[in-house]
């Protein structure tokens, strides 16, 4: 692969994973309005905000994982973008708290996929002295698209909630508008990027004793590594879904003053 080429491709997969970050954290843009149209609890829109969505994406990671060993990586990645694309779409088609926890249920599915066979991918394209730095490009589209969620969501929501929707509330076509680029570019992706020739990662499945003793003799690591990584995460997610609220509720910022404030700070 050439290196225009393998850069192209490492910029594709920064998209997606920014796409996804944007898919994710819409909701909590959104607290507002569909707490008002479906009659939400604080609790029901933390349980769409957090476990609805990291029920299968945790657990479906292993053996996506193990898929993507084993199997051709750009389907794998094709799909689950268009998948939590099309799943983060028919959030805006819900009209309850049941419809709208299964739609983030699908969304966590589909970006399941991508992260486990973008590194394998990567690991067969991009030579291992540069792999930190390639990961750390693609690693770049989770906080571009955490601040690109707030940044253009508020100014969107506020846009169309002064235009003409029909039957539709100005949420539901944040969702479509949000999700749409997603299938574009898994459509894209499907095009431009192809199975490398010379595949060096096993295309053999690991068994799983051999899993586990790979584990103890890095226990250390390992363990402290998962530990830290949650910890992180129960922070940042903590923060990015209930800011949007707590800023709105006690400081009465609007969606766009709070959209472009919280946006750039989680890019910068």
């Amino acid at each position: 692969m050439t290196a225009i080429r393998r850069q192209s491709t490492v910029f594709l997969f920064m998209l997606a994973y920014l796409f996804s970050y944007i898919d994710r954290q819409i909701l909590a843009l959104l607290i507002g309005p569909i707490q008002a149209d479906l009659h939400l609890t604080d609790t029901q829109f933390a349980l769409l905000n957090g476990l609805a969505f990291s029920l299968l994406y945790a657990v479906l990671g292993f053996p996506l994982a193990a898929m993507s060993d084993r199997k051709p990586r750009p389907p794998i990645i094709v799909t689950g973008v268009i998948l939590w694309s099309l799943a983060t779409m028919a959030c805006g088609l819900s009209h309850s708290f049941a419809s709208l926890f299964l739609c983030r249920v699908l969304v966590g599915l589909g970006e399941a996929a991508l992260a486990p066979a973008v590194y394998s991918f990567l690991a067969d394209i991009v030579p291992k002295e540069k792999l930190s730095g390639t990961l750390a490009i693609f690693f770049l589209g989770s906080f571009l698209g955490s601040g690109c969620a707030f940044l253009f969501g508020g100014g969107l929501l506020e846009l169309v909630q002064h235009l003409s929707l029909g039957n539709f509330h100005a949420w539901q076509i944040c969702f479509f508008v949000v999700g749409f680029p997603g299938i574009i570019l898994g459509l894209l992706i499907a095009w431009a990027v192809k199975e490398p020739a010379n595949r060096h990662t096993a295309l053999q499945a690991v068994p799983l004793t051999q899993a586990l003793s790979f584990y103890r003799k890095h226990a250390s690591f390992f363990t402290i590594h998962m530990l830290s990584y949650t910890l992180l995460a129960v922070t940042l997610f903590s923060l990015f879904s209930w800011i949007p609220a707590f800023m709105m509720r006690i400081h009465h910022l609007s969606h766009a003053q709070l959209g472009w404030t919280l946006g750039l700070i989680v890019i910068l």
